[in-house]
């Protein structure tokens, strides 16, 4: 593989919803919101036969798509334009999990995209990019072979390298180090003897996020087909990232109630 390759990853979240919440609840809002911009991706896709985008679906977005843009997506995930990659059961910042915690958050994400995509998801998104110890222990045996992290995540680790967006984790699992598509240094071109941009941004911002990176002189590509075709990088412990700011942690974050209720009431909904 020659030149720069962008691998444009865009996420599609909502936090499950209360049982009974009326339309003006805030959680059903933003599920609406994220099935309407997976719908309009879906429809922009079917015309863009050379591009490449990565769509991470939360659970609930997927369990709330109809069934005709599902479909849709399974034909472009065979055609190679898309690739459908998954995120954890509901929108929790892993690392302020247990063990226990972050397994069903994993396990209940990987079989509730399997049930809905019919498809085996390669990929995992996790919320603010955080890439906790033992997650990739985790997730290896549920088929999970690459994972989005933030780009401290590899100049923290161990050993650090600093510049470098593709590593290995020890048990094989390949991490991809993500920038939002706004950055400054996002079109930042990496060393190496495959370059990869990976850029990353909400599903709302996906026509801004698309144009920026067909802006750049790199081959759009999904994770999965580079890593086909890119398979030698270093190898890297990740630094877990426990600094990230407890505001951003959301409601889902710590081992409580909130969190176990709503893992009970996605399952009861798939």
């Amino acid at each position: 593989m020659s030149g720069r390759a962008v691998a444009l990853c865009l996420r599609a979240a909502a936090p499950p919803t209360e049982r009974g919440a009326g339309a003006a609840d805030p959680a059903a809002a933003a599920l609406r919101a994220a099935v309407a911009a997976v719908t309009d991706l879906a429809d922009t896709l079917e015309a863009a036969v050379d591009s490449a985008t990565t769509l991470a679906l939360a659970p609930a977005v997927a369990a709330a798509l109809p069934e005709d843009v599902v479909i849709a997506l399974r034909g472009q995930e065979a055609r190679g334009t898309l690739e459908v990659c998954m995120t954890p059961a509901t929108d929790a910042w892993l690392p302020g999990l247990g063990p226990g915690g972050l397994r069903a958050q994993v396990g209940i994400g990987a079989a509730a995209h399997r049930r809905r995509l019919a498809r085996q998801p390669l990929g995992l998104w996790p919320r603010d990019l955080a890439v906790p110890p033992h997650l990739c222990d985790d997730v290896w045996p549920l088929g999970v072979r690459w994972v989005l992290a933030a780009p401290a995540a590899l100049a923290l680790g161990r050993p650090a390298l600093p510049g470098a967006t593709v590593a290995f984790h020890p048990r094989g699992v390949a991490l991809l180090a993500a920038c939002p598509f706004g950055a400054d240094d996002a079109d930042a071109a990496p060393g190496g003897p495959a370059p990869l941009i990976v850029l990353c941004a909400d599903i709302g911002d996906a026509a801004a996020a698309r144009q920026r990176a067909g802006a750049l002189d790199a081959e759009p590509i999904t994770p999965s087909r580079y890593l086909a075709r890119a398979p030698r990088h270093p190898m890297c412990e990740p630094a877990a990232l426990a600094g990230v700011d407890a505001a951003a942690r959301g409601p889902f974050a710590g081992p409580g109630l909130p969190m176990l209720r709503a893992l009970r009431q996605l399952e009861a909904a798939l």
